[in-house]
């Protein structure tokens, strides 16, 4: 269903297709996905998520800094492959401002780095930080404005996100 799915959204450019639609593709019967899935929101958004896998190894490289540059990185490169990018919009366009699993695992992710070093600096952003300094602007670049997204964006993110960190760790 997967390839199916990511092979159509690049087609249309990330136009979510019909759940009958990626079943052809598949060469399953629709019913089989309305059973499993129920809408196409719910199929975009396992398969975003399922391709990204929450249980892979994560930085450890004893550097907050380090370990967050290194995953924000990776997760730039896997999102930046037009299919992916693709996978972003079509999840946008389906998720009716519903959390997804995928910011879920992205957050329990950006939760488990600074857990390992939590405490070595006089200061750790927070999960939530992160997301809305990290993979927010990621995604943001990714899906509008793609021409202008090279590798060194998530770096830069990471480097304000901890500025960011140390300067309101400074106020209290």
């Amino acid at each position: 269903m997967g390839d199916a799915l990511e092979e159509l959204l690049r087609e249309s450019g990330g136009e979510t297709p019909s759940l009958p639609v990626v079943a052809g593709r598949a060469g399953v019967s629709p019913s089989t996905v309305y059973r499993r899935w129920g809408d196409a929101a719910s199929l975009v958004a396992e398969v975003a998520a399922q391709r990204l896998d929450p249980a892979r190894p994560l930085p450890d490289t004893g550097s907050l800094e380090e370990d967050l540059a290194l995953w924000a990185s990776e997760v730039w490169d896997h999102w930046r492959r037009p299919a992916k990018t693709a996978m972003l919009r079509a999840a946008a366009a389906v998720s009716e401002g519903t959390p997804n699993s995928c910011l879920r695992d992205r957050r329990a992710e950006a939760g488990a780095i600074i857990s390992r070093t939590l405490g070595a600096a006089s200061f750790d952003p927070t999960p939530d930080q992160v997301v809305d300094h990290v993979i927010a602007p990621m995604i943001y670049r990714l899906v509008f404005e793609t021409a202008t997204a090279d590798g060194s964006v998530p770096r830069q993110l990471v480097r304000e996100c901890m500025a960011l960190a140390a300067s309101e760790a400074g106020r209290t």
